[in-house]
């Protein structure tokens, strides 16, 4: 476990001014933790076990390739995040899942060949926080397949990207405009908003300067049992029913029973 509790929240539960609870969810997208009336929350860590144990897949072993892509069914787990939403304020946490490779060889009736095995590393991850809301928290739990580079440019140089230090007058091509979505309606902006400063124009009005995806049928985010649903046979394997191929996600907080005070965060 890599976070631990704020100190003064620690004394609270000590104290006896909160409780602490816990919020366990998994086997699909969507979930809501209700926050009782007249009470306010302090979420302050997660662990989260990625969707995607149990499942393997393989792909043939060839010599002339260098680089070799995982399989899509099982690509899509590698990118899992996690979105919070209080009500008032958004918190987005984007994962990278190690999947794993192993070559292993293979006797067919005809002759022996060597194969991939793809699977999911699926290890704990812990994260500290330090989230407050008085109102229910929705938290959303999804797959990503890709953002889709849309424009790129040298970044010039200003009072936030310096020569030497970062890539401003450096003449390279960075990466400007990302898309999160097949409709290109929402992209993420590097360096940051606005953009005229740096030198170019978005392709699209509707931008943020922060990497998180949300609903899309094309680039995600993919509801994880809707994506083993429709990329895995449900009449042979059961794979959405499986304990070990959804995700688990525990979220640890404290409870007071009072109004949430002004100068908590």
């Amino acid at each position: 476990m890599s976070w631990t509790i704020p100190p003064q929240v620690e004394q609270d539960l000590i104290a006896g001014r909160a409780t602490f609870q816990t919020h366990q969810i998994g086997y699909g997208g969507q979930s809501v933790l209700v926050v009782p009336t007249n009470s306010y929350i302090v979420i302050f860590g997660y662990d989260f076990s990625p969707a995607g144990g149990g499942l393997a897949n393989y792909q043939f072993y060839d010599d002339s390739q260098e680089v070799y892509l995982c399989p899509l069914k099982l690509r899509a787990f590698g990118t899992q995040q996690i979105s919070i939403y209080t009500g008032s304020d958004f918190y987005p946490f984007v994962h990278s899942v190690p999947l794993l490779q192993n070559v292993y060889s293979y006797t067919g009736p005809a002759e022996t060949d060597e194969r991939f095995m793809w699977s999911v590393d699926t290890a704990p991850i812990s994260r500290p926080l330090y989230i407050t809301s008085s109102r229910n928290v929705a938290i959303s739990v999804g797959l990503i397949i890709q953002g889709n580079q849309i424009q790129f440019n040298q970044t010039p140089v200003t009072s936030n990207t310096p020569p030497a230090l970062t890539y401003g007058g450096s003449g390279f091509n960075n990466n400007a405009e990302l898309a999160l979505n097949g409709g290109n309606t929402r992209n993420f902006i590097q360096p940051n908003l606005p953009t005229d400063i740096y030198g170019f124009t978005p392709l699209t009005a509707n931008n943020g300067d922060q990497l998180y995806w949300f609903p899309d049928g094309v680039y995600g985010m993919f509801d994880p049992m809707q994506w083993l649903q429709n990329n895995f046979d449900p009449f042979i394997d059961d794979t959405s029913n499986q304990a070990a191929a959804n995700y688990k996600l525990c979220l640890h907080y404290a409870l007071y029973n009072a109004t949430i005070p002004e100068t908590r965060g």
